[in-house]
């Protein structure tokens, strides 16, 4: 299964179409500038841009640099102010006429890190049923991060639940973010 992944930075939005199943990308990377300022219209504009430039029709996964939670942005500090409390999902779904979902750029590099790095089947160390959380740090490039890549994050994954008709290792995760759990 494929989806187009979209990554909205404050210099650039990027994306590709994305192998689920292998975790890889399934096509050349495309990249825009980010609008400034990065209001929410602007920036739904630019990433519609952006799936348009793949011909792309199918789900859409977009990462947003800020907290998130069920796709509505909490906090935007490289954003303009108005995402603050927008659905981010419900706007830009719209804008695509394609189902989206939308998270903190670090939750899903975690979550990418559990399903294909070196988290994969780290819930399966334990005997079953599996007992804990796995935490994962990422790093989330920046120029102007504290450390030279970036500020490094935290988030505790723990298994929801494996998906009906595929094997062990199709499990789902729920990121817990430490702000969006406030």
């Amino acid at each position: 299964m494929q989806a187009c992944g979209v990554d909205i930075g404050g210099t650039a939005i990027k994306g590709a179409p994305v192998d689920l199943e292998a975790g890889t990308l399934a096509s050349g990377r495309y990249e825009t500038a980010t609008p400034h300022p990065a209001r929410p219209g602007d920036v739904a504009d630019a990433v519609r841009g952006v799936v348009e430039h793949f011909g792309w029709q199918g789900p859409v996964g977009v990462t947003f640099p800020g907290v998130v939670a069920n796709g509505i942005v909490q906090s935007a500090a490289n954003m303009h102010p108005d995402w603050v409390g927008r659905d981010a999902a419900s706007l830009l779904a719209k804008r695509l006429d394609q189902p989206v979902v939308v998270m903190n750029d670090a939750d899903a590099a975690g979550i990418a890190e559990m399903a294909h790095g070196a988290g994969r089947r780290r819930a399966y160390a334990a005997p079953r049923p599996w007992t804990g959380p796995t935490i994962v740090l990422t790093q989330v490039a920046s120029a102007t991060g504290p450390l030279r890549g970036g500020p490094v994050g935290s988030s505790a994954f723990s298994r929801v639940e494996s998906r009906p008709g595929l094997d062990d290792t199709a499990v789902e995760y729920t990121a817990t973010h430490p702000v969006a759990s406030r």
